[in-house]
């Protein structure tokens, strides 16, 4: 219940009239500071000895009576301008609450006549109203002033002209006085009037700081999100580089393996052509048209950009047998399929023994390797039959699983132990199936498209 001390003659502090409020307080007559003293000393009671501001604590046992001596009225006015807590609990210890109650609304000569000079002064200081109490103890002074000289005048024998121009002097002193009081009331009138104004504008500048701070924490929020767009922007731009790298790189794979077969048959068709190798012209001319079968692809469907996945042409759907003949057009493609899944489809041979499902398979796959150049691998499960003599075909590697190995697993081994750059085509209507090899990057068909597609 401190506060920084105050200078009760400071003029940087002072209240209406220019003075200093404690210094108004000590200007009072001691006979108005009587309800002050008496609520001060109650109050004293309500607050711990520890919590009393520092100058007070050698008083809080004193009577109202020995608290009216100069010294400790001296340390209770600059207390009491100090400590807001203090005149607060001085308020709540006043016996007359209505007094208290009226010091907001009343004027201070008004709240004088209706509770008394005593009891006004000391709701003005609970209150804190200091240009109030400046006009109430110049009232007082004058009434103080005109009683000693009524009575002084009176102790003295006067003629009437005396006792006349003491008349129109009292009178002319009454009318100063009142003329003061008017002009202390403009001026608390003026200060709250100015403090309203300081108070709206206050009010008006926390709103505009509330409103920037809202607009920094949505500028913050901005550039945050704003960065999150740039890191991810950056991230593909980078992954878009490292696919182009890899299919720059397949691409110069392709065109040495296109530059190698054309160098090959070259040399086949010379070697068919010359004359010292007649009788070998029938075995020359069916490896060029065997050739020539590999290299033969559909013409109404481009290619798929090479990649891990492949990029397929615009418009082409993702699980169609277009998407098919534009995916064995890819150079390095490896192609693996899930076995039975294809035969047992309603497109395959879902009606006749295993070894025949085994041997359409195989037999199809080896005219896709012929047709498109591509490697297969087609997995089958080996629990559902012994295989003595597994069905080949050029271009086609067949793969039965053992023990508990299941299909799915070895489709998602072979996928898995490709390198990263490798294209890849699964082949399966089975969800799990699709969805591993989806997540390893391969392209996925189901088993009708791959049908459809591959036998066009």
């Amino acid at each position: 219940m401190s506060g920084p001390p105050v200078d009760v003659h400071d003029e940087g502090a002072a209240g209406a009239g220019g003075l200093h409020p404690a210094s108004l307080m000590l200007d009072m007559p001691v006979s108005l500071w009587g309800e002050l003293l008496r609520a001060l000393r109650r109050a004293f009671d309500r607050v711990p000895r520890a919590e009393l501001p520092a100058p007070l604590r050698p008083y809080a046992g004193w009577t109202p009576e020995s608290l009216a001596a100069a010294r400790p009225r001296k340390a209770i006015a600059r207390a009491i301008v100090e400590d807001p807590r203090l005149r607060e609990e001085m308020g709540a210890a006043m016996e007359s609450q209505d007094a208290l109650g009226a010091a907001v609304e009343l004027d201070a000569v008004r709240l004088a006549d209706a509770h008394g000079e005593g009891t006004a002064v000391a709701a003005l200081v609970a209150k804190g109203r200091w240009d109030d109490l400046t006009v109430l103890a110049a009232v007082a002074a004058e009434r103080e002033a005109s009683r000693a000289r009524t009575a002084a005048d009176a102790s003295q024998v006067r003629d009437p002209s005396h006792l006349e121009a003491a008349r129109r002097r009292f009178s002319t002193d009454l009318a100063a006085a009142r003329d003061e009081r008017d002009a202390q009331r403009r001026r608390a009138e003026a200060a709250e009037e100015r403090w309203r104004r300081e108070d709206a504008a206050r009010r008006e500048d926390q709103a505009e700081i509330d409103r920037l701070r809202g607009r920094v924490a949505e500028l913050e929020g901005k550039v945050i999100e704003e960065r999150r767009r740039r890191d991810r922007r950056v991230a593909g731009l980078r992954r878009r580089l490292l696919e182009a790298e890899s299919r720059l790189r397949v691409d110069d794979a392709r065109a040495a393996r296109v530059a190698a077969d054309l160098e090959r048959l070259t040399a086949d068709l010379r070697e068919a052509l010359a004359p010292s190798s007649m009788e070998k012209r029938p075995v020359a001319a069916e490896r060029v048209a065997e050739a020539a079968l590999e290299h033969t692809v559909p013409r109404s469907v481009i290619a798929a950009v090479s990649g891990r996945p492949c990029r397929l042409p615009p418009g082409i759907g993702e699980d169609t047998p277009a998407a098919v003949q534009a995916l064995l057009q890819v150079a390095g493609l490896e192609t693996v399929l899930d076995g039975y899944n294809v035969t047992k489809d309603v497109r395959g041979r879902p009606h006749v023994s295993l070894p025949d499902q085994r041997h359409w398979l195989v037999k199809m796959g080896g005219a896709v390797a012929a047709r498109y150049g591509r490697r297969l691998t087609v997995v089958f499960d080996g629990t559902e039959e012994q295989v003595a003599t597994p069905p080949t075909a050029r271009g086609v590697r067949v793969v039965f699983t053992s023990g508990d190995e299941i299909a799915d697993e070895r489709i998602g081994a072979i996928v898995e132990g490709l390198a990263a750059d490798v294209p890849v085509l699964v082949v399966s209507s089975d969800r799990e199936v699709r969805e591993a090899a989806f997540a390893l990057g391969a392209n996925v068909v189901s088993s009708a498209s791959f049908i459809v597609g591959a036998g066009a």
